[in-house]
């Protein structure tokens, strides 16, 4: 049984859920802890799992040709 309670919950996008909307996506999530640096997805590579982030700081990394390089960082 999951004990995910929304009152606990420290994304904000979940706790302005309405409660019954909550525990319909409630059921299905877990709580994971990530180490620094773990990659989530890479580019064209089906989606396994959709992380709400509770605290911390998470970055997008795209490839696009420029004329210095090939990296940019969005927040």
């Amino acid at each position: 049984m999951n004990s995910l309670r929304q009152p606990n919950v420290r994304n904000k996008l979940l706790a302005i859920l309405p409660p019954q909307k909550f525990a319909v996506v409630a059921k299905d999530m877990e709580h994971v802890s990530l180490a620094q640096g773990t990659c989530l997805s890479k580019a064209g590579q089906p989606i396994d799992y959709i992380y709400f982030v509770g605290f911390g700081v998470g970055f997008i990394v795209a490839e696009t040709p420029t004329p210095r390089g090939s990296r940019h960082l969005w927040l």
